[in-house]
């Protein structure tokens, strides 16, 4: 998503095409097949964004600066598509309704700064993780290494199989020493929030 925005931006400047931010999302979108990516690659932050086929309708989420990132990247790759061919064909009405209610909840806690709510919700997932966790198994044993930290909010990392773990600023190097204790096939970073977004800087 960021080296598509890259090449976007580059266009838009090499040709003169004067394509807004929207502009830029509308047409990303449309390239990728869905927001979820692009959005803050160009916006920056945490954006929550839906797309209907046509158009993309979104909004920045708040997101505490306090808050940052443990990250662990494995060694191997995981190809979407093996990703995609994990889910089921179909949920249940019952636990749809549920991961639908615990998305909802996610972000409204996060717009809310109800950290722990959020903390919590972020390992409820009933859409994907269940069903992928066998491709992506650093997750099972990094969530627990961080519960065995008492820190809660590990997560798949849209298709896998990076894990990331929300952590506060005071718990990052912590988590990070536990998990590169148990030598995972893998690097561990701590990141932040890019609250910038996409930039383009010319050499006159």
């Amino acid at each position: 998503s960021s080296a598509l925005i890259a090449a976007l931006s580059m266009v838009n400047i090499l040709d003169n095409k004067q394509y807004t931010k929207e502009d830029l999302l509308q047409i990303a979108t449309k390239l990728e097949g869905h927001p979820d990516n692009v959005a803050p690659a160009i916006f920056g932050g945490a954006v929550v964004a839906y797309y209907d086929g046509t158009t993309v309708f979104h909004t920045p989420l708040h997101f505490p600066k306090s808050l940052s990132f443990v990250t662990f990247i494995p060694d191997y790759q995981l190809l979407t598509e093996k990703a995609r061919a994990a889910l089921p064909k179909d949920l249940p009405f019952k636990q749809a309704v549920a991961a639908s209610a615990i998305s909802n909840t996610l972000v409204a806690a996060l717009a809310g700064n109800n950290i722990d709510t959020a903390r919590h919700l972020i390992e409820q997932d009933q859409f994907h993780e269940e069903a992928r966790a066998h491709l992506a198994p650093e997750l099972t044993i990094i969530r627990r290494i961080a519960h065995q930290q008492n820190i809660i909010g590990t997560y798949l990392s849209g298709a896998g199989p990076t894990i990331i773990s929300v952590v506060d600023e005071t718990e990052a190097q912590r988590l990070m020493t536990a998990i590169n204790l148990v030598q995972l096939p893998g690097k561990t970073y701590h990141l932040h929030t890019d609250l910038t977004g996409a930039i383009v800087q010319t050499n006159d």
